[in-house]
């Protein structure tokens, strides 16, 4: 059932709700405790999935007020240090969540979308490694940009 095209992916959703929508409402009806159930079997998964929800409600206005005020309207990333207005960043952490970062201020920085789909799972400092090995073999000619 995987499918690649994200448009026939939503029809076959739509399809199946539609042809599961009696059936679903009736299982829910009689396994009314389904969730605490599972989360009480899965502890660990739990935790780790609520953490990464509410990891977002953490950060505040004042926070990302702060961070652009402190990274002077730019780019965090060092080799980028694009100008950007209030609505042209995006939110990342040096040590990413899904690698067991927190949400805490410290963690927290401001990229441009560019670095931040660059960066993607990796630390700040992977990230550094990976630009400074693209400059090094561009300075001399390992590597062509066309």
């Amino acid at each position: 059932m995987p499918y690649k095209n994200p448009e026939k992916l939503k029809a076959y959703q739509a399809k199946w709700r539609q042809a599961n929508r009696i059936y679903s409402e009736e299982w829910r009806k009689t396994h009314p405790n389904y969730q605490e159930e599972w989360r009480k079997v899965n502890p660990d998964y739990s935790k780790v999935r609520n953490s990464n929800r509410r990891t977002i409600e953490k950060i505040t206005t004042d926070d990302i007020d702060q961070l652009l005020k402190e990274q002077n309207y730019r780019c965090a990333n060092q080799f980028c240090r694009i100008s950007f207005n209030e609505t042209t960043y995006t939110i990342d952490h040096w040590t990413p969540i899904s690698r067991g970062g927190t949400n805490d201020l410290y963690n927290v920085h401001l990229l441009c979308p560019l670095c931040n789909k660059l960066k993607g799972t990796r630390t700040m400092e992977e990230y550094y490694m990976t630009i400074l090995i693209m400059m090094f073999a561009i300075k001399h000619n390992l590597y062509r940009l066309s």
